[in-house]
């Protein structure tokens, strides 16, 4: 005849397995959250790498565009002291009385000089 403890034993290991099975889906459900805690860490990460990225190639843009601007400055310079010294090259060679059509660089035929 069974033993009047064997329904607790049986019962007893049903509830074990339905502690472990408890167990076992909260385990899980504790490795999915972390996981997802680690994808939003890792995309928060990317996104501010990106924006960063973003920052810094616009800031090389704008070094970019300065330094295109500051050669082309000086290039305008380096032609500008060629034009003046060719100017003075052909002044030295006119006459004395200067022909008007190779008159300076200041000069702006469009405003006549004030009558004395």
């Amino acid at each position: 005849p069974t033993s009047p403890q064997s329904p607790d034993i049986a019962q007893l290991q049903q509830e074990q397995q339905k502690q472990e099975a408890e167990r076992e889906a909260l385990q899980e459900q504790l490795r999915k959250e972390e996981e997802q805690k680690k994808r939003e860490k890792a995309q928060k990460k990317r996104d501010e790498l990106l924006a960063q990225k973003v920052q810094l190639e616009a800031q090389l843009q704008a070094c970019l565009q300065k330094r295109a601007n500051d050669q082309k400055q000086e290039d305008d310079f380096k032609q500008l002291q060629v034009l003046e010294k060719l100017q003075q090259e052909q002044q030295r060679a006119l006459p004395q009385d200067g022909a008007p059509h190779l008159a300076p660089l200041e000069h702006n035929p469009q405003s006549p000089p004030a009558p004395s």
